[in-house]
């Protein structure tokens, strides 16, 4: 997972995220130079387990905000699969982890 709350490469504020027509696609989010192979969210929500790493401060502020009551699917693309899997798993240090209440 990224700072700006990014996972699989779906970025924050893309309208291709929503993509689910195929299992997996092709992006180009603004600020790159090059497209990104990524699944879905509808295949990502089909596994059976979804595991993120967060390590060092930079995370922090993505993690309280997904982990805070307000949904925002547009801004941070992992939020979606930690409150709509069943399964997720969260590995991070405690610089990432620091004054997150679940």
């Amino acid at each position: 997972m990224g700072g700006d709350g990014h996972t699989a490469s779906l970025f924050p504020n893309n309208k291709d995220n929503l993509n689910d027509k195929h299992s997996c696609f092709l992006l180009k989010n603004h600020f790159d130079d090059f497209q990104r192979f990524t699944l879905s969210f509808k295949t990502l929500l089909s596994s059976q387990k979804i595991v993120f790493i967060a390590t060092g401060e930079n995370k922090n502020l993505a993690l309280r905000k997904i982990f805070s009551k307000n949904k925002d699917y547009n801004n941070l693309p992992a939020q979606k699969l930690f409150l709509e899997h069943p399964n997720v798993e969260l590995f991070c240090d405690s610089k990432a982890f620091l004054n997150i209440n679940i």
